[in-house]
Formats: C-alpha cells, structure tokens, sequence
C-alpha cells in the first residue's frame, strides 16, 4: 500500500537528495566551493569551454549549464554592457535542454532590446529535431529560432542534409542550384528575402584557430578509418 506525499513534501525530498548529490554525491567538488573563475561581464569576449564535461553524467551537464547560463544572461540581458555578439557553437546541444532552449527564445525575441546579434551555429538543419517530438512543446520553441533568424548562412552538405536544408528553407530554384556546386569555405547567405554567395577570407592569425582537422593530420588513419571520418565530416 503506498504512502501518499502532498505535492511540496515531493518536491524538497527532490531537492534535498539534488544538494546531497551536489555537497556529498557524485556531483560533489563541482558546485560546492568558490569558483575558479572570475566572470567578467567587462571583458571584450567570454568564451565558455564545456569541453571538460565530455564523460560527465548528463545531471552534472545540466548543473554546469544552468550556471553558464545564469552568468551569460547577466551579461546580455545588462544594458550597461553594450552590444555584444552570442554565439551557440554546438546548437544541436543547446536545444535539448529545455532551460537552454527557454533562454535562447527569449534571446532571439528580445535581440534588439537587449542589443544582441545571435547566432546558432548547427551542422544541419535536422539538428533542431533533437528538441524533442515534432509536435512538442520544445520543437515548436526550436524551429522558432529558424523563424526568427533574419540571416541565415548555408554551408557545402552531404545529399541526404540537403533536401532537408532545401525544403525546410524553402529555397528558390536559383539557390537550390547554387547550394548544390558550393565550393568548400563559400556559404549561400540569405537576408531575409535577398541572397549572395559569400566566400570566406581567413587572415593568418585565423586560419589555426578554424583548423578543425589538426587531429585527423597527427593520427595514424588507414585508408578505411579515414573514409568513414571524412563521411562523418560531410555534415
């Protein structure tokens, strides 16, 4: 026979085994001390390296971003801090949270208010299904982030992403030809009802910074390893 629990009794025994978790659990060392870092809301650029949560329990990510995404919103949502540029660099993870996702509609509906220019960087349009079910609450929330992008940059794809990217978009005859022949490092740039083949033009000090094959050049990959990767790289 089960023991009924009024609604807030279950929601503190949530809450206290969330803390102990946090102080003496699994989580514990991560959100229980001083930070180690100093924000600083003045700085010209933040950048947020999650790259260190790779292995961490999916609890322990959400914990992290809950608290990247306090700081960042203190910041942008400060009208004392100026304009500012905000860049989502791994979208299709930024939209399966739903506190992440709450927060970047907010964003993209306030841009001008708060004096920001977002952009959410994916590796195809199909990401945004990761939101959740196609008739959810959040994947209404993620394919309204499409919708209220005035600017969108469209990138050499693999056949499969791109009659997705074509339909979904609804490019016009000349764009759909035009995305099909994309040399490497050129992008179809749509504004609003206008587009232009735009080619990018990385100075010196760029070029390492965007080198995202430094790993595939240092590792021994035989001939199949690396036909599978390069398939993999096509997205």
């Amino acid at each position: 026979m089960s023991t009924f629990q009024p609604p807030l009794t279950k929601a503190a025994g949530h809450l206290e085994l969330t803390l102990h978790r946090i102080t003496s659990g699994d989580l514990a060392g991560m959100f229980d001390g001083e930070s180690t870092v100093t924000f600083d809301p003045n700085a010209p650029a933040v950048s947020i390296d999650s790259s260190a949560l790779s292995g961490a329990s999916p609890e322990a990510v959400r914990v992290v971003n809950a608290c990247a995404g306090a700081w960042t919103e203190a910041m942008i949502t400060n009208s004392d801090y100026g304009q500012r540029l905000v860049i989502y660099e791994e979208g299709w993870d930024n939209i399966s949270s739903e506190a992440d996702l709450q927060r970047m509609v907010e964003s993209w509906k306030l841009a001008r208010a708060y004096g920001l220019f977002n952009i959410l960087v994916m590796h195809k349009i199909s990401d945004l299904d990761m939101a959740g079910d196609q008739k959810s609450r959040m994947a209404a929330m993620a394919r309204s982030l499409l919708a209220d992008s005035d600017v969108k940059v469209i990138y050499r794809q693999d056949a499969s992403a791109l009659k997705v990217t074509m339909d979904e978009l609804d490019l016009s005859d000349r764009e759909r030809a035009l995305i099909k022949s994309l040399d490497k490092g050129v992008g179809l740039w749509r504004l609003r009802e206008s587009s232009f083949e735009v080619a990018n033009d990385r100075s010196r000090a760029e070029t390492p910074l965007f080198d995202t094959d430094e790993r595939m050049r240092t590792l021994d990959i035989t001939d199949e390893d690396a036909t599978v990767l390069a398939g993999q790289g096509q997205s």
